[in-house]
């Protein structure tokens, strides 16, 4: 389980939910482009995979990763001063217990799509940091 202070009381009946927020900027193709820690909190990488698929790596660093009990739920959106190609962002893998999650963005017609360069996913992620029922 991840060891970091967090914010009490999130009057949920689950224990130990934590909130991450990724700020992930795009360029061309696809690439993830430099993260700002401040922006990320509680994420230290986000790796393209493949076409539309990204690694998000929870922690400080490569040797100082973030566990979690299991993922709760992920949300997002592309932000894009015009219209964007990427209309659905969703969870595709939940290794959050070794440290990450796998998101998915994908077209109007459900199809793995690179977000538009110039992009930024404005992703949430709701964990569990506790094995109390």
């Amino acid at each position: 389980m991840a060891s970091r202070l967090f914010r009490q009381f999130s009057k949920t009946l689950e224990s130990g939910v934590v909130t991450l927020y990724a700020n992930i900027p795009i360029g061309a193709s696809g690439a993830v482009g430099t993260l700002v820690s401040s922006k990320n909190q509680g994420i230290y990488s986000v790796v393209k995979d493949a076409t539309g698929k990204y690694i998000i790596n929870f922690g400080t660093s490569a040797s100082a990763i973030d566990t979690y009990t299991r993922l709760l739920d992920v949300t997002g959106s592309a932000l894009l001063t015009t219209a964007s190609n990427v209309s659905t962002i969703q969870a595709s893998a939940d290794d959050a217990d070794t440290g990450s999650i796998t998101i998915l963005t994908l077209d109007d017609t459900g199809a793995a799509a690179h977000p538009d360069n110039g992009a930024v996913l404005l992703v949430t992620i709701r964990l569990k940091n506790s094995s109390v029922r």
